[in-house]
Protein backbone atom coordinates (compact mmCIF):
# COMPACT_ATOMS: atom_id res chain seq x y z
CA UNK A 1 0.00 0.00 0.00
CA UNK A 2 1.43 3.49 -0.80
CA UNK A 3 0.97 6.33 1.43
CA UNK A 4 -1.39 9.39 0.38
CA UNK A 5 0.29 12.46 -1.65
CA UNK A 6 0.81 14.76 1.58
CA UNK A 7 0.89 18.77 0.13
CA UNK A 8 4.11 19.91 1.12
CA UNK A 9 3.67 21.14 4.80
CA UNK A 10 0.91 19.15 5.34
CA UNK A 11 2.69 17.50 8.61
CA UNK A 12 3.24 21.05 10.45
CA UNK A 13 6.11 22.36 8.06
CA UNK A 14 5.72 25.35 6.51
CA UNK A 15 5.18 25.45 2.80
CA UNK A 16 8.49 26.57 1.21
CA UNK A 17 7.18 30.23 -1.42
CA UNK A 18 8.92 29.27 -4.18
CA UNK A 19 11.55 31.60 -3.63
CA UNK A 20 14.75 30.17 -2.84
CA UNK A 21 16.08 33.58 -2.30
CA UNK A 22 13.78 35.02 -0.40
CA UNK A 23 13.63 32.68 1.98
CA UNK A 24 17.40 33.13 2.64
CA UNK A 25 17.57 36.62 2.63
CA UNK A 26 14.63 36.40 5.58
CA UNK A 27 17.22 33.65 7.22
CA UNK A 28 19.95 35.89 6.79
CA UNK A 29 18.34 38.45 8.51
CA UNK A 30 17.28 36.83 11.53
CA UNK A 31 20.99 35.52 12.39
CA UNK A 32 22.33 39.30 11.52
CA UNK A 33 19.11 40.13 14.76
CA UNK A 34 20.60 37.29 16.98
CA UNK A 35 24.07 38.11 16.06
CA UNK A 36 23.85 42.03 17.20
CA UNK A 37 21.94 40.98 20.13
CA UNK A 38 24.82 38.53 21.37
CA UNK A 39 27.32 41.39 20.47
CA UNK A 40 25.13 44.22 23.11
CA UNK A 41 24.30 40.93 25.28
CA UNK A 42 28.47 40.72 25.57
CA UNK A 43 29.21 44.28 25.90
CA UNK A 44 27.26 44.75 28.96
CA UNK A 45 28.75 41.61 30.34
CA UNK A 46 31.96 42.84 30.03
CA UNK A 47 31.12 46.05 31.16
CA UNK A 48 29.86 44.33 34.13
CA UNK A 49 32.96 42.94 34.93
CA UNK A 50 34.76 46.04 34.47
CA UNK A 51 32.64 47.76 37.23
CA UNK A 52 33.29 44.47 39.32
CA UNK A 53 37.09 44.49 38.65
CA UNK A 54 36.99 48.38 39.60
CA UNK A 55 35.00 47.98 42.71
CA UNK A 56 37.65 44.84 43.94
CA UNK A 57 40.40 47.18 42.97
CA UNK A 58 39.56 49.32 45.88
CA UNK A 59 36.78 51.43 44.68
CA UNK A 60 34.49 53.45 46.39
CA UNK A 61 31.18 52.02 48.90
CA UNK A 62 28.73 53.07 45.47
CA UNK A 63 31.01 50.69 43.00
CA UNK A 64 30.95 47.79 45.79
CA UNK A 65 27.54 47.63 45.66
CA UNK A 66 26.81 48.23 41.99
CA UNK A 67 29.00 45.70 41.55
CA UNK A 68 27.11 43.68 43.51
CA UNK A 69 23.72 44.83 42.11
CA UNK A 70 25.40 43.86 38.38
CA UNK A 71 26.70 40.84 39.51
CA UNK A 72 23.55 39.40 40.79
CA UNK A 73 21.58 40.59 37.35
CA UNK A 74 24.11 38.94 35.16
CA UNK A 75 24.07 36.21 37.34
CA UNK A 76 20.23 35.45 37.19
CA UNK A 77 20.68 36.31 32.84
CA UNK A 78 23.14 33.50 33.12
CA UNK A 79 20.59 31.12 34.86
CA UNK A 80 17.75 31.79 33.09
CA UNK A 81 20.02 31.48 29.50
CA UNK A 82 20.52 27.84 30.04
Amino acid sequence: MTPPNLPVGACGDAAPTGDVLSEVARARGVLQVEAETLRQERDELARTIEVMLSALAGGAQWEIDTARHLAGQALAYLKDYQ
